[in-house]
């Protein structure tokens, strides 16, 4: 049955569809991570009922929870919000499975969504805390900006702080410079390399400034991920792929990498 559901997900005929939607509760849990998938590709509106209940079915399997609500999100129709709004706020739901409904929230869209996490954003769980800021980032809404910004300070738990980072970038755009650049100066390395990660997605002149301000940063690795950033957004190649140094940085070709890009001047 597994093949099959893969099947059907990839070529889409309709007595095949009616076949997965005619997928029983009781059947076993990988013949319905199997069917999930296949309408994660397909897109069909017609599985929503199904997704849902299996999404907020107390009891069901969690991955198969967690990715029901990832499909509602990719189908992004207003029917799944009843059920992905019931399980954000659902505090004996795994903090995972919360907080890809908060995302599928962001994915639908539209001021209900918006509604839904900003409230999700006072959870005292700081996982669906750091999926809320993802999910209003989903949105689009440069109105938004302020309600995420708070979270960048340090008395947020790390993993908020490093969604309201990349939300902050792909919200505020080039206003956002303001809120990220104090950022290079965290006293956690992990805050920082993400700063200049958000710093890329802005992509600026400006934020091309501070990138390279940033590759004297006295950790390596933040090094390589300023590196990195400014490559992508200056679209040059400064000879350093950090995914061809995964085991390890070797710090010659870093060196190297770095010194050409101190001497690229954004313009």
């Amino acid at each position: 049955m597994c093949w099959k559901a893969a099947a059907i997900g990839q070529f889409g005929d309709d007595a095949g569809v009616e076949a997965l939607l005619e997928t029983k509760d009781g059947e076993n849990v990988e013949v319905k991570k199997a069917v999930v998938e296949a309408f994660r590709r397909l897109r069909d509106v017609r599985c929503i009922p199904l997704m849902a209940r299996w999404a907020g079915r107390v009891g069901e399997d969690d991955r198969l929870r967690r990715s029901a609500c990832e499909t509602l999100g990719a189908i992004g129709d207003d029917a799944a919000m009843p059920v992905l709004q019931r399980v954000l706020f659902d505090d004996v739901v795994a903090d995972d499975i919360r907080g890809e409904a908060a995302r599928s929230i962001g994915l639908i869209g539209g001021e209900e969504a918006k509604e839904f996490l900003t409230q999700a954003l006072a959870s005292d769980r700081p996982w669906v805390r750091a999926k809320a800021v993802e999910g209003l980032a989903l949105l689009r809404d440069a109105s938004v900006l302020a309600l995420i910004t708070p979270f960048l300070a340090s008395t947020h738990q790390w993993m908020v702080r490093l969604a309201a980072i990349e939300a902050v970038a792909r919200v505020g755009g080039a206003s956002a410079l303001e809120h990220l650049t104090p950022l290079l100066a965290d006293k956690e390395i992990q805050i920082r390399g993400t700063t200049c990660v958000a710093l890329g997605i802005v992509g600026t002149v400006a934020a091309q400034r501070h990138l390279k301000k940033a590759l004297e940063d006295k950790e390596r690795v933040v090094r390589a991920q300023a590196l990195e950033a400014l490559a992508r957004a200056s679209g040059k190649d400064f000879g350093f792929k950090i995914e061809q140094h995964v085991a390890t940085l070797d710090q010659k070709a870093l060196d190297h990498a770095v010194k050409a890009a101190l001497a690229y001047e954004p313009a």
